[in-house]
């Protein structure tokens, strides 16, 4: 009887919070449209009313699909490439020396002003979706990955070497093991930053999915239905980052 209690008190500490802000956002919003009287707004009831409309609007989920394809592929090929350059250059020295000025380039440059040159290669493609998407995501892969090689306590590897274990095992019993926390948080960011090219590139550079539909609530006028897209939109990333929090805990308690 204690232990469901406890664990019903521990579920009211943890969801009433952002229940409560939730409550009190949406009163100031329907104070604020009520004061504004504008037809590009509407109120809560309206956008959850429209919010639960579209779970069965098969054109909602066929927008979604469509630009969830691009972030998927995209995400993927910045997980293919990144984690295994980021172990590299945390590794080899000299690796990083070459490395290293292109990844700072990367991380402080805005991918914004990369989109029109990908656009004039590779024109309005599903394929340059998906490098927008591979270059928002890349850089926050490696850079975590990198740091949690270099970051290896060096006894560890020293008593790797007394040992005398080959690299191979160096890479099997000290480096992986001792980077993956920080890998997995490299998927969490870059998935974020993933979702970001995602929406960019759908509302500025070829709107074929979410994008699309945007447009469309937008060109009709349906403030209600463009409201409840968004928050779909982000319940999504929302899951999506979440499950990949639960893997990160999961390998720190490891």
């Amino acid at each position: 009887m204690t232990q469901s209690a406890d664990r019903v008190r521990h579920a009211l500490f943890r969801f009433a919070p952002p229940l409560v802000v939730l409550v009190l956002v949406c009163v100031l919003w329907d104070w604020y449209v009520r004061t504004k009287h504008s037809f590009y707004l509407a109120d809560s009831s309206a956008i959850f009313s429209a919010f639960v409309k579209e779970l069965g609007d098969s054109a909602v989920w066929s927008a979604l699909l469509t630009s969830d394809l691009s972030l998927i592929v995209g995400f993927a090929i910045a997980v293919l490439v990144g984690v295994p350059l980021g172990l590299v250059v945390g590794r080899l020295k000299r690796v990083d020396r070459f490395v290293a000025p292109y990844l700072q380039v990367m991380l402080v440059t805005p991918v914004a002003v990369l989109m029109p040159i990908v656009l004039v290669a590779l024109g309005l493609s599903r394929t340059a979706q998906i490098v927008v998407v591979v270059l928002f995501a890349l850089p926050f892969v490696v850079v975590p990955t990198r740091g949690g090689v270099v970051t290896i306590p060096q006894q560890w590897l020293d008593m790797a070497s007394s040992y005398c274990a080959t690299e191979m095992q160096v890479w099997k019993l000290v480096l992986l093991p001792g980077a993956t926390h920080a890998i997995v948080n490299g998927l969490r960011l870059g998935f974020a930053h993933a979702l970001t090219g995602e929406i960019t590139v759908e509302l500025s550079l070829s709107a074929i999915g979410i994008g699309q539909l945007i447009i469309r609530y937008q060109s009709h006028y349906q403030a209600a239905a463009l409201f409840a897209f968004v928050m779909l939109i982000s319940l999504q990333s929302l899951a999506a980052m979440g499950l990949l929090s639960l893997i990160q805990r999961r390998v720190r308690y490891r």
